[in-house]
């Protein structure tokens, strides 16, 4: 009878230990399986990456030292990618790796790898590491979902310091923009233009959309180089879906939809001027059937209670505006009514409508009156806003009905020239 052996150890461990590499070898311990075969594709791929751009070479003199560090960086900057770089300046030698996990074993020629690719699971069974005497171990983990961590993991003396990594401002996008933009033939762009409609977006979604959504829309229309509006498409996609058109809708059905949509911009334009158009839709998407993307003109970390209320009138828009145009309401506000709701018990939850509910969502029956009553009020006050400025709501919805879809400096452009006109 052979002894059993442990498949994921080398077949001979004594080889293992013999095998001459001059400066070591380099041990990466991956979460998961999943995550051995994304850095074993890593270690095979050559692309320079924001981290490297920025930090690369204080990174690989450190690796070189033989210096230990720590790399805390944002979503699709680079960190997976720099595991090669980093072997390389460490053992100053070409890399030979491999993986062994529950599914790819440990073969006669692992001892021969000077990089290592292992899970967890397999590093504490593998590798029996002396005890350390001095310094400290440093625990790190990332998420995007803390709300889903057990609260054991996170109590003192374990994780407990938690660190929220927001996403970039407006300088950062900017320095994004420009770094991805000069990755790919394009267009005449204004940078500035780009981050000023992209508040809140995250660094991986600007290199999703420079380098690849934009190539796509480029590609699809027969050109060369990517423009400006291709990088917007692409940033919309990633927020509200891909485009999926509706060629059979009726004209009538398709015109009440650009009057909803054109209601939203008119009034975003005239009650928000701390918020700028973005993007506006009529094109069938994730989110709807069609969709008014605005974005603050600068950060936003706080502000008025009026903000929330002119809020609710530009959500209110799009059905009240169907009216005055078309002269009655039509379906499809439902999303827009569920987030008047959802703003009406923020006010409450502040005690805008008298007293202090007792839990969030559920206004007393004094307040739920006065709710009804000021409800009434907001419905007037953007119907006659609305039909103050139907000769803008008008250009702009036969400038949908004709492009489908408009930059909010074209609307801009489109409500600010009705307006004029109408003077």
């Amino acid at each position: 009878m052979h002894p059993a052996r442990d498949h994921h150890l080398p077949p001979d461990p004594a080889a293992y230990k013999r095998a001459p590499h001059r400066r070591g070898r380099v041990i990466v311990i991956a979460p998961t399986r999943a995550a051995c075969e994304t850095i074993e594709l890593a270690l095979g791929t050559e692309v320079e990456t924001l981290l490297q751009q920025k930090h690369g070479g204080e990174i690989l003199e450190w690796a070189s030292a033989g210096k230990p560090f720590g790399i805390v960086a944002g979503t699709g900057t680079g960190k997976t990618l720099s595991i090669r770089p980093i072997a390389q300046a460490t053992l100053q030698e070409s890399l030979t790796y491999g993986v062994v996990n529950r599914e790819r074993e440990a073969t006669p020629e692992t001892p021969s790898w000077n990089v290592v690719i292992v899970t967890t699971g397999i590093a504490r069974r593998w590798f029996h590491l002396p005890p350390i005497k001095e310094g400290v171990v440093l625990w790190m983990g990332s998420t995007n979902r803390p709300e889903m961590l057990d609260r054991a993991l996170i109590r003192p003396g374990r994780m407990e310091h938690m660190i929220k990594v927001d996403p970039p401002d407006a300088h950062g996008r900017k320095e994004i923009f420009q770094y991805y933009a000069n990755k790919v033939l394009h267009d005449e762009l204004d940078i500035d233009r780009l981050v000023s409609g992209t508040q809140g977006i995250t660094p991986a979604a600007i290199q999703s959309a420079i380098q690849r959504g934009a190539p796509r829309l480029a590609n699809a229309a027969k050109r060369s180089s990517v423009s400006e509006m291709d990088i917007l498409t692409a940033l919309m996609e990633g927020v509200a879906g891909i485009p999926n058109p509706i060629t059979d809708m009726p004209e009538k059905q398709r015109w009440q939809l650009a009057v909803h949509e054109a209601s939203h911009c008119v009034a975003s334009y005239h009650l928000s001027p701390g918020k700028t158009i973005a993007f506006v839709s009529i094109i069938r998407r994730g989110i709807g059937f069609g969709f008014m993307l605005p974005m603050d003109k600068e950060a936003t970390y706080t502000y008025p209670m009026a903000n929330i209320i002119a809020d609710i009138r530009v959500s209110l828009a799009g059905d009240i505006g169907t009216k005055v145009i078309l002269g009655e309401r039509w379906v499809g506000g439902a999303g827009d009514f569920k987030h008047v709701r959802e703003r009406i018990n923020y006010l409450d939850w502040h005690g805008v409508f008298g007293g202090i509910s007792q839990a969030y969502g559920e206004p007393s029956a004094p307040a739920s009156e006065r709710i009804d009553t000021w409800m009434e009020e907001q419905i007037d006050a953007i119907e006659s806003l609305l039909s103050a400025h139907k000769i803008e709501i008008e250009a702009l919805a036969h400038a949908l009905m004709k492009k489908s879809e408009l930059s909010g400096e074209e609307a801009t452009q489109i409500i600010e020239g009705a307006g004029h006109a109408k003077i």
